[in-house]
């Protein structure tokens, strides 16, 4: 089975389908080639057949293709090979939906993967499998779409905003009927192909009475499901009248084997049930004249010692076990049964004895199997036949219904999803501005992967700004779900005076440059899917559209070095580029020498600056700000992460934070220094490994201990201050400062670096005043406690 499949038409010998598929960076992918082109008038008979099209219009022009060649006959392709495989899958096909430019945002260069938003490997982690918290397939699909495919219209993301927050006050009531519903989609499309199985009559049952209750949980009408309301209650009652769900509920279509429609639906299905009623009946006279000879030698009710069963070749037969049989052989022999008014004796009767059982059949029995074989084929076959109507009345009465409440309890499982997400990460609605001016204004942005990530500390957010300059703090933010956001000090308000069309980000490695860069993607590509973002404000006019130019590597297949593909991929940017587009780039041109590189960059600067486009661009290359071409560029800001050399320590302190200028150009050969790699390397390795090896027999000593009550991911090995034995665990940030969804500002007040492993004597000392904890600061050494002692 394969996750995907690509259909290539490749008429030509010029070039092999391997090396096309290398060429264009397929491998993994399974490819299947057409070796023909399909003309325009098969194109017209095609679709004229698949979509039953009755116009004077021709069948392309029908479905406004006439003006996409290589899109119709793509489309073409794709319906052959759906046909050379299953002709059915095709039935009831909907007309094509045309991408238009003026809907989607254009994504250039493919940030999706490379903001981590999503990922051809379905195993690794991304920012879509931790922002999907929908319960239901549909939502789960519906989800992904938006996602992948974020829009350019306003009344589309606030109505999408707008049902977040209407339902988050009832979001855990409806999450549970949610988890009835089923996949209506599915079941719209085995309907138009006749394939639905009895038991998925359950299915919808259950998904309809589902929707019926979220209806009556919501107290708006925002939805199409107080619309539909009517079709949900006629077809609820429409199966409760015609259908037995207790028997329907594990039938398959191609497994039925009696019916499942209730008395009074058909005439012809229940004279049969009667007839095959009365047959069994006969058997069962038999059954009981043996469980009463059991009950008078036994002495108590024997009713259930006797079974009827039926093998497939065999047909009915009488089994009871040999133990049983034994006891009442004689006298059974000498009885009698009367069945239609002639009188059989048990004589007549063959006895199979088996190692265990008795097997007991005859002629009476034989020619009563035979009928009820009989009536039970024509009973399936009626059942088929009156399912294979009632699926044909569902496609013509409800098809349609059912689709549409299946969007709109997929749009509702979405809007859930936002609700879960806000409140498990503290996001935020964001809010469209309306202006020709482009701006994007964020306070306090974060990471939502790196964030999650406990062991990268308590993520240290930041504010971002491109647009005319700011001269007030951000509002207080509204976040969904009822939340109201913290309001957070800015960590640059002061940068932000003057306008700003593009930010350089300098900074050492490790320092968050990229993901400072890849956070603000994320915000934009998220808000215009028309979810809530990591920040406690987002204010933005619509992106057009979103360029990335981070992930560098090379393409063999085409010739091309990593640099030249970032070279094409800088052209791309270059030719697509408009007043409203976002360019993010990480470290471009690192893979040429410095002057090369200083040259492309200010170059693309300038180019970028002269579109109007808004851009972010990370960067080790201080001598940028040198360059003339650059520093008469107004509106580009250059800032840098704040990093700190402790020479005393020899650490480098990470501060994460936005500071005005470059920078210093030197942290480079600090951070180096600070690991030690010097020309006496190999004996500083050899400290190192002695360093790590003492870290190993701390490790002994977690093995040893308990974890914290609050956070299973902190082990309480030695006071974090004084190095004592460990007796509580302390908040950085108090308990108490948490609000209802137990969160401090962005951050869960039981995240791992709020916590800190005391003594007794030293939590005493930090209640009392004399010793404060500031918290964490990351180091080139790792995390550093804060500790402020009390002189």
């Amino acid at each position: 089975m394969h996750r995907f499949e690509l259909v290539i038409t490749l008429d030509t010998d010029t070039m092999q389908l391997d090396a096309l598929k290398q060429y264009l960076d397929l491998d993994g992918t399974h490819v299947q080639q057409h070796t023909k082109r399909l003309n325009l008038d098969y194109q017209n008979a095609l679709f004229s057949t698949i979509y039953s099209i009755k116009s004077f219009l021709s069948p392309v022009e029908f479905l406004d293709l006439e003006r996409k060649r290589f899109a119709s006959e793509a489309m073409a392709s794709l319906i052959e090979f759906v046909i050379s495989h299953d002709n059915d899958v095709i039935k009831a096909l909907k007309k094509p939906t045309v991408l238009e430019n003026e809907t989607f945002v254009y994504l250039g260069n493919n940030p999706l993967e490379q903001l981590d938003i999503t990922s051809r490997d379905p195993h690794k982690e991304t920012v879509f499998s931790i922002m999907d918290k929908t319960v239901t397939s549909i939502g789960r699909r519906l989800l992904f779409e938006r996602v992948m495919n974020p829009i350019l219209h306003k009344t589309t993301l606030e109505a999408r905003y707008d049902l977040s927050d209407a339902v988050a006050p009832v979001y855990a009531k409806i999450e549970i009927h949610l988890r009835s519903v089923y996949d209506l989609e599915r079941i719209v499309r085995r309907i138009h192909t006749g394939r639905l199985h009895p038991l998925e009559i359950n299915f919808l049952y259950d998904s309809l009475v589902s929707a019926r209750e979220i209806d009556k949980t919501l107290s708006f009408e925002q939805t199409n499901l107080h619309d539909e309301q009517e079709s949900i209650d006629a077809l609820i009652s429409s199966i409760e009248k015609t259908i037995n769900l207790d028997i329907s509920t594990t039938c398959m279509q191609q497994e039925i084997k009696e019916s499942f429609f209730l008395p009074g639906v058909d005439a012809e299905l229940d004279d049969l049930q009667e007839k095959i009623a009365t047959e069994t009946a006969k058997l069962d006279a038999i059954r009981i004249v043996i469980c009463d000879l059991m009950t008078e030698k036994l002495g108590n009710d024997a009713s259930d010692y006797v079974d009827i069963k039926k093998l497939d070749k065999e047909g009915h037969y009488l089994h009871l076990t040999k133990n049983r049989y034994v006891m009442i052989a004689d006298v059974l022999k000498k009885q009698f049964v009367s069945i239609d008014g002639k009188v059989h004796a048990f004589t007549d009767f063959s006895y199979k004895l088996q190692t265990t059982n008795v097997k007991i059949t005859g002629p009476v029995i034989d020619t009563i199997s035979e009928a009820i074989t009989v009536l039970e084929s024509r009973l399936v076959a009626r059942v088929k036949e009156r399912f294979a109507d009632m699926i044909m009345f569902l496609d013509r009465e409800y098809a349609d219904h059912i689709g549409t409440i299946s969007n709109t309890l997929a749009t509702i499982d979405v809007a859930l999803s936002n609700v879960k997400c806000t409140r498990a990460y503290k996001l935020v609605r964001p809010e469209i501005i309306e202006q020709d001016e482009p701006l994007l204004e964020i306070t306090t942005l974060r990471h939502p992967l790196i964030e999650l990530r406990e062991q990268h500390g308590i993520y240290v957010p930041n504010d971002i700004f491109f647009g005319s300059a700011r001269l007030s703090p951000l509002p207080r933010g509204r976040s969904g779900g009822g939340i109201e956001a913290e309001s957070n000090e800015s960590h640059v308000n002061s940068v932000w005076e003057k306008e700003t069309r593009g930010i350089l980000l300098y900074g050492i490695n490790s320092s968050g440059k990229s993901s400072l860069m890849k956070s603000i993607g994320i915000a934009v590509v998220l808000a215009q899917s028309g979810c809530y973002v990591p920040a406690t404000h987002m204010r933005f006019t619509l992106v057009k559209e979103l360029f990335t130019r981070i992930v560098s590597r090379d393409n063999i297949a085409q010739g091309l070095s990593s640099f030249a593909v970032e070279m094409m991929e800088l052209k791309n940017i270059f030719n697509r580029a408009t007043t409203h587009s976002l360019v993010l780039g990480d470290e471009i041109s690192h893979g040429t020498e410095t002057l090369s590189a200083i040259a492309i960059i200010a170059a693309a600067l300038g180019q970028l600056h002269d579109i109007g486009a808004l851009f972010f661009f990370t960067t080790h290359l201080h001598q940028l700000q040198s360059l003339a071409q650059v520093v008469e560029m107004d509106h580009i800001q250059s800032l840098h992460l704040a990093v700190h050399y402790d020479e005393a320590n020899d650490v480098l302190m990470f501060d994460r934070t936005l500071q005005q200028g470059s920078g210093s150009s030197i942290y480079g050969l600090e951070f180096a220094q600070s690991l030690h790699m010097n020309a006496t390397f190999l004996t500083n390795a050899m400290n190192i490994r002695r360093e790590l090896a003492g870290e190993l027999n701390d490790t002994e000593l977690v093995l040893k201990k308990q974890t914290s009550k609050y956070n299973d991911t902190l082990y309480l090995t030695r006071c974090a201050v004084c190095n004592a034995n460990v007796e509580d665990t302390h908040h950085i940030r108090e308990q108490h400062t948490a609000d209802d969804t137990n969160h401090i500002d962005h951050f869960h007040k039981d995240h791992k670096y709020n916590l800190i492993p005391l003594c007794k004597e030293c939590h005493i000392k930090v209640h009392q005043g004399k010793l404060k904890i500031n918290g964490f600061v990351k180091t080139s050494k790792g995390f550093a406690l804060d500790v402020e002692e009390e002189k």
